[in-house]
């Protein structure tokens, strides 16, 4: 059986992680960059140790990142919600928590401040409705996914 990464070069395609490393590598390999004024990453809370490398070797003015340690997903690629947390504790970077939620009810920001627990050393803040409204919020327990998918 051929492994994944060799039948991906006798098809001549690249996945998303040889995406990253093999921009990794240009971008380390002494290439001249045009400096960008300004890099903006979203979803930061999902940055991977790669993720973190291409960042570093960007030359850029200004950082600017965005997320919310309490939303990290991408623990199966390699995300680190670490990479975050190093940011919020260091000096360098200016921290500015966003509170104003325009998406959710009262209910929901309420429901969701009580169980997020951590407050990442004061630099989160709860969240505050900006939505008029009202909404019922229910926990189901269910026994499987299978019941959760058809609960859904």
């Amino acid at each position: 059986m051929i492994n994944y990464e060799a039948r991906l070069a006798t098809m001549g395609c690249i996945d998303y992680d040889g995406i990253l490393d093999m921009g990794y590598g240009v971008m380390s390999s002494g290439v001249d960059l045009l400096p960008y004024r300004h890099l903006l990453v979203d979803e930061f809370q999902d940055s991977a140790a790669i993720d973190i490398a291409i960042y570093k070797l960007m030359p850029s003015f200004s950082m600017f990142f965005v997320g919310d340690p309490n939303q990290a997903i991408f623990g199966f690629r390699g995300g680190d919600v670490g990479h975050m947390l190093d940011i919020l504790n260091d000096d360098e970077f200016e921290v500015c928590g966003l509170a104003n939620n325009y998406r959710s009810t009262k209910q929901i920001c309420e429901f969701a401040n009580s169980v997020s627990g951590d407050d990442f050393n004061g630099h989160m803040s709860s969240m505050k409705s900006k939505v008029n409204g009202e909404g019922e919020v229910r926990v189901v327990p269910l026994a499987t996914e299978a019941d959760e998918m058809h609960f859904i």
